[in-house]
Protein backbone atom coordinates (compact mmCIF):
# COMPACT_ATOMS: atom_id res chain seq x y z
CA UNK A 1 0.00 0.00 0.00
CA UNK A 2 1.29 3.46 -0.93
CA UNK A 3 2.15 5.65 2.10
CA UNK A 4 -0.06 8.64 2.78
CA UNK A 5 1.32 12.10 2.16
CA UNK A 6 1.39 13.04 5.82
CA UNK A 7 3.31 9.83 6.59
CA UNK A 8 5.89 10.72 3.92
CA UNK A 9 6.29 14.21 5.38
CA UNK A 10 6.59 12.84 8.92
CA UNK A 11 9.29 10.38 7.84
CA UNK A 12 11.14 13.16 6.02
CA UNK A 13 11.06 15.39 9.12
CA UNK A 14 12.32 12.56 11.33
CA UNK A 15 15.17 11.82 8.92
CA UNK A 16 16.20 15.31 7.77
CA UNK A 17 14.68 17.58 10.43
CA UNK A 18 13.13 20.17 8.08
CA UNK A 19 11.24 20.66 4.80
CA UNK A 20 9.99 23.47 2.54
CA UNK A 21 7.13 23.50 0.04
CA UNK A 22 9.56 23.24 -2.86
CA UNK A 23 11.20 20.14 -1.36
CA UNK A 24 7.81 18.54 -0.69
CA UNK A 25 6.78 19.16 -4.30
CA UNK A 26 10.05 18.01 -5.88
CA UNK A 27 10.61 14.95 -3.68
CA UNK A 28 7.05 13.69 -3.11
CA UNK A 29 4.72 15.58 -5.45
CA UNK A 30 2.96 17.16 -2.46
CA UNK A 31 1.47 20.53 -3.40
CA UNK A 32 -0.30 21.32 -0.10
CA UNK A 33 2.44 20.95 2.49
CA UNK A 34 0.77 23.34 4.96
CA UNK A 35 -2.29 21.07 5.06
CA UNK A 36 -0.17 17.99 5.75
CA UNK A 37 1.70 19.88 8.48
CA UNK A 38 -1.62 20.89 10.05
CA UNK A 39 -2.75 17.25 10.06
CA UNK A 40 0.50 16.15 11.69
CA UNK A 41 0.20 18.86 14.36
CA UNK A 42 -3.35 17.68 15.15
CA UNK A 43 -1.87 14.19 15.61
CA UNK A 44 0.51 15.63 18.21
CA UNK A 45 3.71 15.83 16.15
CA UNK A 46 5.84 18.75 17.45
CA UNK A 47 6.41 20.80 14.29
CA UNK A 48 7.37 24.46 14.18
CA UNK A 49 8.06 26.84 11.29
CA UNK A 50 10.58 29.55 10.55
CA UNK A 51 11.20 31.96 7.71
CA UNK A 52 13.94 30.99 5.27
CA UNK A 53 15.11 33.13 2.36
CA UNK A 54 15.71 31.39 -0.95
CA UNK A 55 17.17 32.81 -4.16
CA UNK A 56 14.98 33.63 -7.14
CA UNK A 57 15.95 33.12 -10.76
CA UNK A 58 16.42 36.88 -11.03
CA UNK A 59 19.05 37.12 -8.31
CA UNK A 60 16.79 38.30 -5.51
CA UNK A 61 15.65 36.46 -2.41
CA UNK A 62 12.16 35.60 -1.22
CA UNK A 63 10.93 34.26 2.12
CA UNK A 64 9.42 30.77 2.35
CA UNK A 65 8.23 28.74 5.31
CA UNK A 66 10.53 25.98 6.47
CA UNK A 67 8.87 23.46 8.75
CA UNK A 68 11.05 21.63 11.23
CA UNK A 69 10.71 18.91 13.83
CA UNK A 70 11.00 20.48 17.27
CA UNK A 71 13.03 17.98 19.28
CA UNK A 72 12.71 20.10 22.44
CA UNK A 73 9.01 19.25 22.85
Amino acid sequence: MKPKQKEMIHEHLLRWGHITQREADQLYGIMRLASRISELKKDGVPIESRRKYVPTRYGGKVPVAEYYYDYTK
